[in-house]
């Protein structure tokens, strides 16, 4: 069971970073519906798989870091109206200016000039689960 939520919590947060890869390359996805609506399914994954490993011991402290990471409002360079896990249940396809837009699209902003703190975060535990195998 642990070495399955480990396995699954990694995925969560790879499948994140690739989200995160691609609007970075692609900013027009910003705007696709579908992509925000995949966007939005896997954040609320990783925060569920989050909460399943916080009962292990080995991963108890990774876990509630991406709990933290995702459940806290992000400031400098701005200050986030919302954070990302409440952006992604409340997202609606049917509203072109959902929060999670908003939110993505502020990370986006500057996300060129320097790392975006809360991906940094989140790619610091996928590294520390790396080393876990």
């Amino acid at each position: 069971m642990k070495q399955e939520i480990l396995s699954q919590l990694r995925a969560d947060l790879l499948a994140l970073h690739d989200d995160w890869e691609l609007l970075m390359t692609q900013e027009a996805m910003a705007d696709d519906p579908k992509f925000l609506e995949k966007v939005a399914g896997d954040i609320q994954q990783l925060d569920a798989d989050a909460t399943l490993a916080l009962s292990s011991k080995k991963l108890k402290d990774q876990a509630e870091v991406v709990h933290f990471a995702l459940s806290t409002p992000w400031g400098a360079p701005f200050i986030g109206e919302t954070t990302l896990i409440d952006a992604a249940r409340s997202y609606d396809a049917t509203n072109p200016e959902s929060p999670l837009k908003h939110l993505l699209t502020d990370f986006l902003r500057y996300g060129h000039k320097k790392h975006v703190p809360l991906f940094h975060v989140l790619d610091e535990i996928t590294e520390e689960l790396e080393s876990y195998r």
